[in-house]
């Protein structure tokens, strides 16, 4: 957007004016470009005077701008040259005889949205000081342009056009905004974007404010937003670590959702959508038990990701780095650290690769059923705690279960974690890896079997080694004989 026009000095210059011999001088606390000129009426309604200039052209003067109740055309007067941005000049006759508008003056400006120079004379951390029609004025820098200016500075001592936005404190607080004045621009630009949007054409921009969640890029005047997700197909955290404030790129616009004031139009872009979709090469390339070595790119509190390919990562989670019940991932692996895992499950609608690492680790649970006998009592260390029970260490490779309904009321509750205890062992499945314990007082009880799916989605019996009290060698001959004749 230009933020440059001509002096209300050469404006009237242009217009062949020179201060009349009855007209006043320029009013203290206006500014000394501000020059009188005398105009003629040519015709007069409720709302604007159309007079002509010295030189020909035509202007304006709000009705409620003179005083004089009788004004026809032919009458001449003297009025100061307030703006001409849009062809024909603005003119006041109440300002060559005041030192700063009056509230009649300001409030026709504000209701008309007439646009009136104003030059920037100071700035803070919101946006400029103005002087506007000799009184004090303000306006923001999110108005000054749909853009926030990239050096503020450059623009100390110019004189704009304005808008009045806000009138307070009968003059005292006047609020600026020239966005009023943009708004055919920028009406331009977004029909381009909604264009390129459609067309799915790329765009360039230049980025004008880096963020936690993205980047702003300015598509000639007009703000889009490419969020930290759509920066890069790999997954960053940094959006400083892709692009940088003041880098020209280009991006792809991916949605457009106009807002009544245009320059707060959404714009929604994406600059990895420029290259292909690294995940329809790693569907092509990878299968179900496929054995991967890749680094750990990232470490979270329910596994680790492993990067398969730019833009590709697989999960494995916590249950899957080992055989042991794992409570912090972060000691099993490190970021950067090269693992071997094994492909376990593919989400091609969801873009999503599991993998397991336990295939490639010993299994302590492979002869847990022959060193943990059931019904036999162990010593014991509490390691977790849970509103259902506690885990329970038997050794360093080896959690059970201690559910709330097996603990004896002889036994002194809550536990706490590191707490030693003497457990039984009532049951042990192998295959899930889990062995249930109970302590102090409680009745024998017989573990309710878990159905387990099979792959069909179908309810299979467990093929686990499982054993409960109660088991004797002819008992458990039986069971299998019957298993087989059937």
């Amino acid at each position: 957007m230009s933020n440059s026009m001509e002096s209300s000095k050469e404006l009237a210059q242009s217009h062949g004016a020179a201060a009349p011999a009855n007209a006043a001088s320029t009013p203290e606390g206006v500014s000394e470009a501000k020059t009188a000129v005398e105009v003629v009426v040519q015709q007069v309604d409720d709302v604007m005077v159309s007079v002509t200039l010295p030189d020909g052209t035509e202007g304006r003067i709000p009705r409620k701008d003179i005083d004089s109740e009788e004004l026809t055309s032919g009458d001449s007067l003297s009025a100061l040259v307030l703006s001409s941005s849009e062809g024909a000049a603005l003119l006041s006759a109440s300002m060559v005889r005041r030192k700063k508008a009056g509230m009649k003056l300001l409030r026709t400006l504000k209701d008309e949205s007439l646009p009136v120079q104003g030059r920037i004379t100071g700035m803070n951390k919101g946006g400029y000081n103005i002087n506007f029609l000799g009184r004090k004025a303000f306006c923001p820098f999110s108005t000054v342009d749909v853009t926030f200016p990239d050096v503020p500075q450059e623009l100390m001592g110019k004189e704009l056009d304005f808008v009045i936005a806000r009138i307070e404190n009968r003059g005292d607080n006047i609020v600026l905004t020239r966005i009023p004045l943009l708004q055919d621009e920028i009406r331009e630009t977004i029909e381009t974007i909604e264009a390129a949007c459609e067309q799915k054409t790329p765009l360039n921009g230049k980025v004008t404010r880096v963020t936690n969640f993205g980047a702003f890029v300015d598509l000639g005047g007009v703000e889009g937003l490419v969020h930290i997700s759509e920066l890069t197909w790999d997954r960053e955290e940094k959006t400083e670590s892709v692009v940088r404030e003041g880098e020209n790129i280009s991006v792809m616009v991916l949605e457009v959702t106009r807002n009544e004031e245009l320059h707060e139009s959404r714009i929604s872009l994406s600059v990895k959508r420029l290259e292909s979709n690294p995940w329809e090469e790693a569907l092509q390339k990878y299968s179900l038990g496929d054995v991967v070595e890749a680094p750990v790119s990232r470490i979270v509190g329910f596994g680790a990701f492993i990067k398969l390919m730019p833009g590709v990562e697989a999960l494995i989670r916590t249950e899957e780095m080992g055989w042991t019940r794992i409570r912090k991932p972060s000691r099993e692996v490190s970021r950067g650290q090269m693992v071997r895992a094994k492909i376990i499950e593919i989400n091609e609608e969801e873009h999503k690769i599991d993998c397991s690492m336990k295939e490639f680790a010993d299994n302590p649970w492979k002869d847990v059923a022959e060193k943990y006998t059931v019904g036999e009592s162990v010593t014991a260390t509490v390691s977790g705690v849970q509103d259902y029970g506690y885990f329970v260490d038997l050794d360093e490779q080896i959690t059970g279960l201690l559910r709330n309904k097996r603990i004896g009321k002889d036994i002194s509750t809550p536990l706490k974690k590191g707490d030693t205890l003497e457990v039984r062992i009532d049951e042990v499945d192998t295959e899930e890896c889990r062995i249930a314990l109970s302590c102090g007082d409680v009745p024998a009880e017989e573990p309710q079997r878990r159905p387990r799916k099979s792959s069909h989605g179908t309810t299979a019996p467990s093929a686990s080694t499982k054993t409960t009290p109660g088991d004797t060698d002819f008992a458990a001959a039986l069971r299998n004989a019957l298993k087989q004749k059937k």
